[in-house]
C-alpha cells in the first residue's frame, strides 16, 4: 500500500497526471490525494538524513540493549544468590541473619562488577 501511495503522488508531482485524473483512475477522494501529497513532501527530507546521525542512533540503541542485557544478568545472579542465601541462613524460618546475607551479597557484587555494591554509583543511560 505505501508503494501505491508513493507511485500516485509521484505521478501527481511529476505532472504525468493531474489530480483529477488520478482521483478518477484510482477512485480516490481529492482530499485523500492532498493528504498523501502533504505526507510525502513532509517526510521527503528524511531520505537525505545524515548517515552519521543514523549511525549514532544505532550505536545508542546497541549500547542500551547491551546495558539491559547486563542488568537482566545481574538480576538473575542476585535472585539465585538470594535463594541460596535464604536457604543457607535459615531465612525461610522466622529469624534470618541479614548481616551475613548482605556481606555475601556484597562479595558477589564485587565478583560480578569489580566493586562493592555500596561503592557503585547508580547511573541511568
Amino acid at each position: 500500500m505505501p508503494e501505491f501511495k508513493a507511485q500516485v503522488v509521484l505521478e501527481l508531482i511529476s505532472g504525468a497526471k493531474s489530480g483529477a485524473e488520478l482521483c478518477r483512475q484510482h477512485q480516490l477522494a481529492p482530499q485523500l490525494l492532498t493528504d498523501w501529497k502533504s505526507a510525502f513532501v513532509e517526510r521527503s527530507a528524511s531520505v537525505f538524513q545524515s548517515s552519521e546521525r543514523q549511525t549514532e542512533e544505532a550505536a545508542r540503541v546497541a549500547e542500551l540493549e547491551r546495558l539491559i542485557g547486563r542488568r537482566a544478568l545481574d538480576l538473575e545472579i542476585l535472585k539465585k544468590a538470594s535463594t541460596l542465601l535464604a536457604s543457607d541462613y535459615g531465612c525461610h524460618q522466622k529469624r534470618c541473619n541479614f548481616a551475613a546475607m548482605f556481606s555475601i551479597t556484597d562479595d558477589l557484587a564485587e565478583i560480578v562488577h569489580g566493586s562493592r555494591m555500596n561503592e557503585r554509583p547508580f547511573v541511568l543511560g
